[in-house]
């Protein structure tokens, strides 16, 4: 007998928005900088499943900021692992 759990019950976890909503968003400059900063360094395709609302969430933080999502998701990762470092001129 398989067992599933039903949509609403997924769909009614909560998300940690006092998290997103503590933290701010980078600038789209800053995103796009750190995307061409990696340009030349050799690189790997990370695969990922996100739940949908991720997705969702996702692709409007790239609109408002007015960026690519691949430049965006590299931002993020880059910024989780440490790897996002000021611009030496600012």
């Amino acid at each position: 007998m398989k067992v599933t759990q039903p949509l609403d019950i997924l769909r009614g976890m909560p998300s940690d928005k006092s998290r997103k909503s503590s933290r701010d968003l980078p600038t789209r400059d800053d995103i796009q900088e750190f995307s061409f900063r990696l340009r030349d360094d050799l690189k790997v395709k990370v695969q990922a499943e996100v739940p949908y609302q991720w997705q969702e969430r996702l692709d409007e933080i790239a609109r408002q900021l007015k960026v690519k999502k691949l430049e965006l998701y590299r931002y993020i990762i880059g910024d989780f692992l440490g790897e996002v470092k000021p611009d030496k001129d600012t």
